[in-house]
């Protein structure tokens, strides 16, 4: 029980702990996807 919720913590805080960290990686990200649904 206690393995189920970690692993979706894990994923969750992974992408988002370097993403807030850099700060740089987080405006590309953004822009990549904004520019694929403009495309």
């Amino acid at each position: 029980m206690a393995q189920i919720p970690n692993d979706v913590s894990l994923p969750e805080v992974t992408p988002r702990k370097p993403v807030i960290k850099e700060g740089e990686p987080k405006i590309h990200i953004h822009s990549t996807l904004t520019s694929d649904v403009q495309i």
